[in-house]
């Protein structure tokens, strides 16, 4: 079976989104409302992208 190699922009904003994601639910968070923010950007650049 054929590998089809993922863009590199979409695995560094898979990266990003996880890492955002870990630190919002980390206790008692700095900077929610940035982080949040940060997580709907990068939700919204990997789910618009046509891969």
């Amino acid at each position: 079976m054929d590998r089809i190699p993922f863009p590199a922009d979409l695995i560094s904003a898979q990266q990003q989104w996880h890492d955002t994601y870990r630190a919002l639910a980390a206790p008692r968070p700095r900077r929610t409302t940035e982080l949040r923010r940060r997580l709907l950007a990068l939700s919204a650049r990997i789910h618009g992208r046509p891969f």
